[in-house]
């Protein structure tokens, strides 16, 4: 296992999951509270792999996923297209410290799951229809961010502290756009090589 936690990473990688998972550990007959943080990398030519994960008998927070990421760059992890996680606070200025040229993508998953929680049954299934829309069919970043202005509009004076949650955090929420912009140039290019 030791081998596993010190192994060299690629130095390049394309997206990274983060993610903190809150359990118990039995450790010397006492149950401690603890987090664990799973990394979960996919490198520039699409492999998966577990880059890392970390126990923490704390909570989660943002010194504790700064220690994660020096280890990652510590085995050779440098450059990262983007970052995938929820909206824990801290992260965001973890990521901008020391990943400054990565962006930050908040994790539509967990929006989706929100919607649910903070609308009722008939508009979460409306706005998060309208969400999938904008993620699978926005023609560039650009697009999709008019595209959820527009959404929210609609939403905003029925759920308005909500709404402007999500505002707040509309660009991180279609960071993968740009992304998806750039690897199509990419693949034009090289095509036309």
């Amino acid at each position: 296992m030791s081998g596993f936690k010190t192994r060299e990473l690629p130095s390049d990688a394309f997206v990274l999951y983060i993610d903190a998972y809150h359990c118990d550990i039995k450790e010397k007959n006492k149950i401690r509270k603890a987090s664990v943080y799973v990394v979960l990398g996919i490198d520039l030519q699409g492999n998966k792999d577990i880059f890392g994960f970390y126990t923490f008998f704390s909570s989660e927070n943002k010194a504790d996923w700064i220690k994660v990421f020096n280890d990652l760059i510590d085995r050779g992890l440098k450059r990262i297209m983007l970052i995938v996680s929820d909206d824990f606070p801290g992260i965001s200025k973890a990521i901008e410290t020391l990943f400054p040229f990565t962006d930050h993508q908040l994790c539509l998953v967990h929006l989706q799951r929100n919607v649910r929680n903070q609308m009722d049954k008939e508009d979460s299934q409306v706005f998060n229809k309208e969400l999938k829309n904008i993620k699978e069919n926005s023609l560039d970043y650009e697009d999709g961010l008019e595209k959820l202005d527009d959404l929210c509009s609609r939403f905003k004076s029925k759920y308005p502290s909500f709404i402007k949650h999500i505002q707040s955090n509309k660009e991180r929420y279609l960071c993968f756009l740009k992304i998806s912009r750039k690897s199509k140039k990419t693949h034009i290019h090289n095509k036309s090589s």
